[in-house]
């Protein structure tokens, strides 16, 4: 479902994922699709999009959340990293799921979560990033190539002679790799148009520019989580603080303003004591000044529970302009929902 040369979804490297939005709106494809075709099949999208220039593959995923029914792989619903949104979790309790072939979904469910590496991929990977100019692609090949030995060594303890063997994987050795990317660099954002020319006028147009713009980043918290991965970091110069899910900056003391006067206005709004809905928790420091206007109880859906524990920095003592927003009658009123809401509960 791939219209570029090669499969590298950026905009630097794809024109059919450069300016996608607005193409999108200008093209309206989506629409046209839906009015010209009582069903929708691969090669049509494929065909449309290419045409308009846009990337067949996430006009594919637009059109199937539009849809009434949908045929497609057992790992658009069952494999998390892939599972079409609208189909994953609670979501589900909406739909009719017909598993055609049942009979093979416990050998893909085991193929689904139980990845596996093989050497001769990792030697065609990294023949190709030696190809790629750039210190990004040198430390890509840097970290394949580490693997291999990983894998190799622990290859060393197998039993000889056996057809088929089994060992513990290296997990502590692959984990200390992983963990040895930056998570600044890896969470900066850069795959947003905006944030990738700040950092790149940050860093005077240098190739390495997100590794200047964020050397003098520190990271206080970091986790990876199913919906985002959330990195809550400071610097040495302004002692501010930065929240980040999914590369984009979700709070910071910088907005503060911003923040306590979102939960401010709509709480001095509504009746004393109305019971309110705050959707995604940030800092916190919303739901504290919606307590602080004088609501009642007061719900919080945060779909990554990395969130909740990130704000914890905001709120501590000593911790920037969040720490006079935030009391403990905050945090005992907010409760995390996920992604779900029940109708017979009123919010004002």
């Amino acid at each position: 479902m791939c219209a570029n040369d090669r499969v590298l979804c950026h905009e630097d490297f794809c024109r059919f994922a450069r300016s996608y939005p607005e193409k999108m709106s200008a093209s309206n494809v989506l629409g046209r699709l839906r009015d010209s075709h009582p069903h929708l099949d691969p090669d049509v999208v494929f065909e449309e999009a290419r045409r308009e220039e846009v990337c067949p593959f996430e006009v594919q995923l637009e059109l199937a959340e539009r849809a009434d029914a949908i045929v497609a792989d057992y790992n658009y619903v069952f494999e998390p990293a892939a599972a079409l949104r609208h189909l994953a979790g609670e979501d589900l309790r909406d739909a009719i799921l017909v598993v055609d072939e049942a009979h093979n979904l416990p050998d893909r469910a085991r193929g689904i979560f139980s990845p596996e590496i093989l050497e001769e991929d990792l030697t065609l990977l990294a023949g190709r990033l030696r190809l790629q100019p750039g210190a990004l692609f040198e430390d890509l090949l840097a970290a394949v190539e580490a693997l291999g030995e990983i894998l190799r060594e622990a290859a060393e303890d197998l039993p000889e002679g056996e057809a088929i063997a089994e060992i513990e994987p290296p997990r502590d050795a692959i984990l200390d790799l992983r963990a040895a990317w930056e998570p600044t660099l890896m969470t900066s954002g850069v795959y947003r148009p905006s944030q990738a020319v700040k950092v790149n006028n940050f860093a005077g147009g240098a190739a390495d520019a997100v590794r200047r713009a964020t050397a003098s980043d520190r990271v206080l918290y970091y986790h990876e989580g199913i919906n985002a991965s959330v990195i809550l970091c400071t610097n040495a110069e302004s002692h501010e603080l930065w929240l980040r899910v999914g590369g984009k900056v979700d709070a910071s003391t910088l907005d503060m303003e911003t923040q306590v006067l979102l939960g401010l206005l709509p709480a001095v709004l509504a009746d004393s004591g109305a019971r309110a809905l705050v959707i995604g928790h940030g800092s916190g420091v919303t739901t504290a000044s919606v307590l602080a206007g004088g609501a009642g109880a007061t719900d919080v859906v945060e779909l990554e529970p990395g969130v909740i524990a990130a704000s914890r920095w905001f709120h501590a003592k000593g911790q920037g302009a969040g720490r006079t927003m935030v009391t403990p009658r905050a945090h005992r009123a907010v409760r995390t929902r996920g992604a779900t809401l029940r109708p017979d509960v009123r919010h004002e």
